[in-house]
């Protein structure tokens, strides 16, 4: 049975489904200081956010490792080792993909067989990727996302001729909402 079907059938029986809140919806107070911190920072210029470099880099398992094993079989029918599918229960292999991007130019991605560490993140990334991206066009602003890699204390150490933004630990907002007590 389908999503669509559960759903459908749901509907023609007047039963209506649970949505659960997203979000907390923003009181007025709420809204003010939003409104302050987002007056506060209107006055930057559109060629300091062209200037950014943003980066960020995802996981991804080659195959699907829930560790099930599939069975087909009849209504009524008795499992039957004859229709199972073994599946593989080893560890899966990981690839980490890293890409960068700025205004209109974007760095290719990079591609790395494991997980990233912070020695591999400044030898396979920052040195022979990053790096010459950076110094090719002059006046670019890293901007830190707090990805393990990037503030670890290999990459942090490592010598840099180019400028890093630090993301914050909180967000701006969080920020001032505690500032103002609310």
């Amino acid at each position: 049975m389908s999503i669509m079907t559960i759903h459908r059938r749901l509907v023609e029986r007047s039963i209506l489904t649970y949505q659960p809140l997203r979000h907390l919806p923003f009181t007025p107070a709420h809204c003010q200081v939003r409104l302050l911190w987002c007056f506060a920072r209107s006055g930057r210029n559109h060629a300091d956010r062209e200037r950014r470099v943003f980066s960020d880099e995802s996981s991804f398992q080659l195959c699907p490792g829930d560790h099930r094993r599939r069975v087909w079989r009849r209504p009524g029918q008795f499992a039957d080792p004859a229709f199972a599918i073994a599946c593989h229960t080893c560890p899966q292999s990981r690839v980490m993909v890293y890409g960068a991007t700025y205004f209109d130019r974007w760095i290719p991605l990079v591609v790395l067989r494991g997980t990233l560490t912070a020695q591999r993140y400044v030898d396979n990334i920052l040195r022979t990727v990053f790096q010459p991206f950076l110094l090719k066009y002059l006046g670019l602003i890293f901007q830190l996302d707090n990805a393990r890699p990037q503030t670890a204390r290999a990459a942090m150490i490592y010598p840099t001729a180019y400028k890093t933004l630090p993301w914050p630990a909180i967000p701006h907002i969080s920020l001032q909402f505690s500032m103002s007590g609310i």
